[in-house]
């Protein structure tokens, strides 16, 4: 999921922005039972979504938050109404005694309006926090650990027409609808309580557990719709269709739509790849299949098997030189680099690589950027050996280079939060000396040791949530190295 951070990709830095979403208050929905049939922790209906070795680990997210939508469109793509169910359950030590909402399109130039909010059934007291960025929901009863809790929500969705403030990854405009953290999301409770505040304009907006979505969308018959998950539902009744997707697990859930989509497609082991764009810039799509072809085949090998049956590309009105934004299962690249391939090829194997982390290797993209930033930086350039040999490697690592030199090689640390960075350094420290810090602790651990290594990072943090402390840890253990003074002089403040 994003006010989106900036990027540095293999011929420059680009920078690359997410967005947050705002919100707006709608007339009262009436209330009414479960959207869906089924018990909530009934999870078979993700198997779809999912390669077949990864249905399992579903099971191990017994107690996740699962998210019931159903949202419609308007005919005009300029606003929508939902209602939304959530069971939550505390999977924390203390008791809470309320729970919290992002409200994205409340920062991000469009309205959420929250008409109405139920706790299991009956009316709860609800108010937007200071800023309108977050939804406060007052519990009854305080939530006991390990108790769960269903909270309904009712909501509209003002959709803007123009870019300015997110950079084109939330509204409607040039024929795409894109809809950006368009609902009301639980942020990641932990110790330092609620992360209900969003991050510079800069960086990432989200830090959010891993979930189960089920969303049905209502909207005209002519939109092709490109969402998180895995259509597992479709009828049409005259001009308007109904949509069912099935996400999960997932880090968010992501939409977008044109009636003037087309798209072309590939497989990749268990996963079919969908590249879509308007019909005149179908060899920029088949372009971008292929990168995304390739990127796929050399992670699954590095670091174990992408978990979806289905990797969507999506092309954007970015602007403000964005080119592209992760979501899971499903990336946007900015319509205007698909001829330009110096650009394009970094930006889907950059993208490609956020499926690993971000979405099912989760951390604080607010606090922690480096951990999913630098990491994805990284790989791209592991891509690039893979796909090129080592000349492909050190052009690589060279942007890089040249991307830290531009802010005079400075020792700032690369485990800052993002409003820790100005502006202007973000890019240089987080997409440039990140990935360098990597590579030099490659070098010390020695790069086949890193390789098993990384490997195993990946595999035993599967959608959970990592920090610094825990990578310095699980990189000192694997390689049975004393990385301290590494850290020190790289990550550490």
């Amino acid at each position: 999921m994003n006010v989106k951070q900036i990027r540095l990709v293999f011929s420059a830095l680009i920078l690359l922005f997410t967005l947050t979403v705002s919100s707006c208050v709608t007339a009262p929905r009436p209330s009414g039972p479960q959207l869906f049939e089924g018990r909530w922790d009934d999870l078979g209906i993700y198997d779809a979504g999912l390669i077949e070795k990864e249905r399992a680990s579903k099971e191990l997210l017994l107690g996740a938050t699962v998210y019931h939508l159903d949202i419609t469109i308007a005919s005009d793509y300029l606003s929508l109404t939902g209602r939304e169910q959530v069971r939550y359950t505390n999977r924390e030590t203390v008791d809470l005694e309320s729970l919290y909402f992002q409200l994205f399109p409340n920062v991000s130039g469009g309205k959420t309006t929250i008409s109405a909010v139920q706790v299991d059934n009956k009316a709860a007291d609800f108010a937007n926090e200071p800023g309108d960025s977050a939804l406060r929901v007052t519990l009854s009863e305080i939530l006991k650990p390990q108790n769960a809790v269903t909270v309904q929500v009712d909501f509209t969705v003002d959709v803007p027409r123009t870019p300015s403030g997110n950079y084109g990854l939330f509204g409607y405009f040039n024929d795409i609808l894109a809809l950006d953290g368009f609902y009301p999301v639980v942020p990641v409770y932990d110790d330092v309580g609620w992360h209900i505040r969003p991050g510079p304009l800069y960086g990432d907006k989200t830090f959010l557990d891993a979930s189960f979505y089920l969303v049905r969308v209502t909207a005209p018959a002519s939109l092709v719709l490109v969402a998180s998950g895995s259509e597992v539902r479709r009828e049409k009744k005259g001009e308007e269709q109904f949509v069912t997707f099935a996400a999960g697990p997932a880090r968010d859930f992501y939409l977008a739509g044109s009636s003037r989509f087309t798209s072309v497609n590939t497989r990749v082991g268990e996963t079919t790849i969908n590249s879509y764009a308007f019909t005149e810039q179908i060899a920029g799509a088949n372009q971008a299949l292929t990168f995304a072809a390739e990127a796929l085949k050399s992670y699954n090998a590095r670091l174990g098997d992408y978990p979806y049956t289905e990797l969507d590309i999506v092309p954007l009105n970015l602007e403000a030189g964005a080119a592209g934004m992760e979501y899971p299962g499903v990336f946007g690249v900015d319509k205007d680099i698909y001829n330009r391939d110096v650009i394009l090829e970094p930006t889907v194997a950059h993208e490609v690589g956020h499926q690993w982390f971000y979405n099912v290797v989760g951390n604080d993209q607010v606090n922690e950027p480096w951990l999913d930033e630098s990491m994805t930086q990284y790989i791209t350039g592991l891509y690039y050996l893979d796909r090129y040999g080592e000349n492909g490697w050190q052009r690589m690592k060279q942007t890089w280079v040249s991307g830290w030199e531009r802010a005079g090689r400075q020792m700032i640390p690369i485990g800052l939060p993002v409003a820790s960075y100005r502006e202007n350094q973000y890019g240089a420290i987080i997409y440039a000396r990140g990935p360098l810090f990597i590579d030099a602790l490659a070098g010390i651990v020695g790069e086949q040791k890193f390789d098993d290594c990384l490997r195993r990072y990946y595999e035993s943090n599967k959608w959970q949530i990592v920090t610094t402390a825990s990578f310095q840890e699980q990189f000192e253990a694997c390689s049975a190295s004393d990385l301290g003074a590494l850290f020190k002089d790289w990550v550490l403040p």
